[in-house]
């Protein structure tokens, strides 16, 4: 468990395409201002995706920390194997947005209830793909930054 006094150097690196994209960004600045929180952002368009082997520019303690990972699968499984070679892989704690694909099925039809739109699904593309390539309306959060 996390007492107070374990929160006072708290480091944030958060990527988005742009500025107006990092969710809750006035919410983290007021952090910063307070002094509660060092951020550094990175916009993908402009800076271009996060290399992990930055992270000794951006924060030069970063191995000496405990690190809390949320991202696309690309991102995590270069953290996992940054950490592992620097051999400190205990202090990354990582959060996947969606699960490894093990084996694909066979695929087949898929019918959007909403619409009644029937599409041709291959068995390993995600539905959400499948349903936006079809002109189907998906709500989700999965495109948010």
């Amino acid at each position: 468990m996390l007492r107070d006094t374990e929160l006072d150097d708290v480091v944030m690196v958060h990527c988005a395409p742009q500025p107006q994209d990092v969710i809750f960004r006035n919410e983290l600045h007021s952090l910063v201002a307070d002094k509660k929180l060092r951020l550094t952002e990175v916009h993908t368009d402009t800076d271009g995706k996060l290399d992990i082997a930055r992270l000794r520019e951006l924060l030069p303690d970063w191995a000496e920390r405990e690190t809390w990972a949320c991202g696309p699968a690309g991102l995590l499984d270069a953290a996992e194997e940054h950490w592992t070679e620097q051999g400190v892989q205990e202090r990354l704690h990582t959060e996947r947005f969606r699960t490894g694909i093990i084996f694909a099925g066979e695929g087949g039809e898929v019918t959007f209830s909403a619409t009644g739109k029937t599409i041709d699904a291959d068995g390993a593309t995600p539905l959400l793909d499948i349903g936006e390539e079809g002109g189907v309306l998906m709500p989700s959060g999965c495109r948010m930054g």
